[in-house]
Formats: C-alpha cells, structure tokens, sequence
C-alpha cells in the first residue's frame, strides 16, 4: 500500500531583470521505492520567461526525468 510513502520537491524562481523570470524544480531527487517496487521518478524542470511586451511572453521549459530523454517545450 503506497498510502505512507513521502516524496520531495524542490522550487525556485527569481526575476533576474524586469522582463527575465527563470526557475527550476527538482522532484524526488533521492530515489526512493514504493511499497509496489517502482521507485519515484528523479526529475528536474527548468525554465524562463521573456516578456517582449505587455501583452507578448516567449516561454521556455526543460524537463528531464532520469532514465528519459529531455524534452523541450515552448509557446
């Protein structure tokens, strides 16, 4: 039963300039078993935000779980 497992997430975000904002998360940066066997993922995301304008954002994200490819995502 996966009722008394913990897990742990990290954040951060800061705006480096008026129109950067960046951060990352780390998930369950320890690998740790479920009762079931299957451990929880490692993962790590970062990003950015760009403003150019009011009402104009170029957004960009970076996952990458441990025995995964990356992935890239933007809009």
């Amino acid at each position: 039963n996966d009722l008394h497992n913990i897990s742990f997430e990290l954040g951060l975000q800061t705006q480096l300039m008026p129109s950067l904002l960046v951060g990352f998360v780390l998930k369950n940066p320890i690998p740790i078993k479920t009762s079931s066997l299957y451990p929880y993922p490692v993962l790590f995301k970062a990003g950015l935000n760009y403003k150019v304008y009011d009402q104009l954002q170029v957004l960009v994200e970076v996952h990458k779980q441990v025995n995964q490819k990356t992935s890239f995502h933007c809009g």
